[in-house]
């Protein structure tokens, strides 16, 4: 039983998070099509994404991590947010 939770765990995560990449890529189309553009770029037309292509796709990577960290998974997980403000370069307030 122990196995089973384990496997339906991690498939229900990532089952959750291809959902919200899927719906902000469709929120946000600007984003999407940068995202298409290294993928085309770095990969090409011809041959699918493999492993070996992740260092190259920086921006791929960095989008997929911010939806991870603004979507909350659990349901019972706790909110986060910044315990104080911060700036970037004294110009923007965070």
């Amino acid at each position: 039983m122990s196995l089973v939770n384990l496997e339906s765990a991690g498939f229900d995560t990532t089952r959750k998070t291809t959902l919200w990449l899927v719906l902000y890529m469709a929120a946000y189309p600007a984003v999407q099509g940068r995202v298409q553009e290294k993928i085309d770029s770095v990969v090409g037309p011809e041959r699918p994404p493999a492993l070996a292509n992740k260092p190259r796709l920086v921006y791929t990577g960095a989008v997929i991590q911010e939806v991870m960290r603004i979507v909350t998974m659990l349901p019972v997980s706790l909110p986060h947010y910044a315990i104080q403000d911060s700036k970037i370069d004294n110009m923007i307030d965070i």
